[in-house]
């Protein structure tokens, strides 16, 4: 039982992890977006 609650927090860390991970990109590849759009117009 106690492999299986170790285990778990391994998983859930490593989705919270690649979540933020992919969260940031997506924000960064917006602010970026919207730079080239300024820069554009």
């Amino acid at each position: 039982m106690h492999d299986f609650q170790s285990i778990f927090e391994k998983i859930s860390y490593k989705v919270a992890k690649v979540a933020a991970f992919c969260f940031l990109q997506r924000n960064s590849f917006n602010y970026v977006t919207n730079r080239g759009i300024w820069y554009k117009l």
